[in-house]
């Protein structure tokens, strides 16, 4: 994943699960956006992103979490446990803002962490 200077977000490599976030499985070896919760533009104003070993997130600038890829334990926070080709908006408690992200890998591929400071 990579956090461009106009706050989109680029992604390449595998894409199995949809952890792109292009509408797509397939892979590319080149940066490609990331698109938004429609799958029509592009994801905006992020200003976190972090990737797990199948699942991907951002952090926009109003606080609110983006997830997609792989979910077959929930850790894209949709209140889902289907997998999602591109962003999907977390689910969180009503006027939480978070501030960072994590997205686990290899030690705990199933699990996304957002810190909230408020």
């Amino acid at each position: 994943l990579g956090l461009r200077t106009d706050n989109t977000v680029v992604s390449w490599g595998y894409n199995g699960h949809g952890e792109l976030g292009n509408s797509s499985t397939a892979e590319r070896n080149t940066p490609v956006l990331v698109k938004d919760v429609g799958g029509t533009g592009t994801l905006s104003n992020v200003i976190d992103i972090s990737g797990g070993l199948y699942h991907s997130a951002a952090l926009k600038n109003d606080g609110t979490v983006y997830t997609w890829g792989y979910n077959n334990a929930g850790q894209l926070g949709d209140g889902t446990t289907n997998s999602s080709l591109r962003p999907q908006r977390v689910i969180s408690p009503a006027g939480v803002e978070f501030k960072k992200i994590v997205a686990s890998n290899e030690n705990s591929p199933t699990s996304t962490c957002a810190l909230s400071l408020s």
